[in-house]
């Protein structure tokens, strides 16, 4: 298996406002092979996916400092993606567009709004509080990651250029991928899919009453017009007409509200609260010779003690819940009174459960269980 970083190819590192110094990080490859206990190793890395000169492949069999360094410049690399392309645009920035056409272009007693509300309620002031504090000029990522003071922006910008509402087609996604995330992705996806189908089954008879209704188009209108000026004009459509649309659109928003923004924040605090394994911020460029590589060199290039903390202290925030936190299958505010609305979603929340069933009894043949998707650590929608 080969992974590649070189979304990162050509996007600027800033100076970090407070050390006045130059960040780095690379647009590295990575082969990864399965062992026979099923876990995946590396096998080498290339620091540069486009130099022809001065870019050794790192292996195993390298000096102990040189494979260690290359790791975390690796590591380094796929934290500025997966935070900021994985993790903020792809489940906050293409979301929050139709949490905002919601409320101001559906009436609060439409099916629409009573059946979204849940999963899109908190979205606007998350985000709205991500750009004032986290990606603003001299915020928590200038601070905290290489491509900080302009380079997280650029690499936003071209991830949204990118992004297609197919993107929401989960199982098409998961296709190539394996091990937990992808099958209980999948679980979840089927009983989401079931539960919008239902719902737009109940409410909406036929294709007609997709296309004829007023308040859904304008629903669509406004979050193309006003929401997704950097994708490329033919990713979403501007109208829907069947309901087929409609449900693979309300399941795609719903499914990266709640089991997308947990498999992307629950793990945060393991993955990013050791940071000298992987570091998000860099002080020194990458390697380009491999027998050259002293500790002082891995030392130099880490961030300082203060900036670990931080990296820290930002990454057990965002993975941890509020203590009013409400979770999928959960319906606390009762926006539906139709007995038949009811029993959909109460058909839904014990869904929700059985996928848990199945996660715990999985987990325990597997050698490290994978628990970030069971229902109790899957929120109804983003709050962090």
């Amino acid at each position: 298996m080969m992974l590649l970083s070189n979304y990162l190819e050509g996007v600027p590192c800033g100076n970090h406002p407070i050390l006045k110094t130059q960040n780095y990080t690379c647009a590295p490859l990575l082969v990864l092979y399965c062992n026979t206990e099923g876990f995946l190793e590396p096998l080498a890395i290339q620091l540069f996916s486009n130099k022809k000169e001065q870019n050794p492949v790192f292996t195993p069999k390298d000096p102990p400092n040189a494979w260690l360094l290359a790791k975390m410049f690796f590591n380094s690399a796929n934290g500025q993606i997966q935070q900021l392309n994985e993790h903020l645009l792809f489940t906050h920035m293409v979301t929050e567009p139709f949490a905002i056409a919601l409320r101001r272009r559906v009436s609060r007693n439409h099916p629409l709004f009573r059946f979204m509300f849940t999963h899109l309620q908190h979205i606007i002031a998350v985000d709205s509080y991500a750009r004032g504090v986290m990606i603003s000029t001299g915020g928590t990522i200038d601070r905290v990651m290489s491509t900080g003071g302009g380079g997280h922006l650029e690499l936003m910008k071209r991830g949204f250029k990118k992004w297609s509402i197919e993107d929401f087609d989960v199982p098409k996604c998961l296709a190539k991928r394996e091990y937990g995330y992808r099958d209980d992705s999948l679980l979840y996806w089927a009983v989401i899919k079931k539960y919008v189908r239902r719902i737009v089954e109940l409410y909406y008879k036929s294709d007609q009453d997709v296309a004829n209704d007023s308040e859904l188009q304008d629903f669509m209108e406004e979050s193309k017009k006003f929401g997704f000026s950097y994708a490329d004009d033919d990713k979403l459509p501007s109208k829907l007409e069947k309901k087929t649309e409609l449900i693979h659109l309300l399941t795609g928003i719903i499914f990266m509200s709640s089991v997308q923004h947990a498999a992307e924040g629950n793990p945060m605090f393991d993955i990013y609260g050791n940071p000298p394994a992987h570091p998000v911020l860099l002080r020194q460029p990458a390697p380009t010779n491999k027998e050259k590589v002293s500790m002082e060199d891995i030392m130099n290039t880490l961030p300082d003690q203060d900036l670990m903390c931080a990296q820290m202290a930002v990454s057990h925030t965002l993975s941890t819940p509020p203590a009013d936190e409400v979770f999928l299958g959960e319906f606390p505010m009762k926006l539906f009174t139709e007995e038949s609305a009811i029993k959909i979603l109460e058909e839904f929340t014990q869904d929700v459960k059985d996928i848990g069933k199945k996660i715990n009894e999985r987990n325990k043949s597997w050698k490290v269980p994978y628990e970030y998707l069971l229902p109790e650590n899957v929120p109804a929608r983003i709050d962090m």
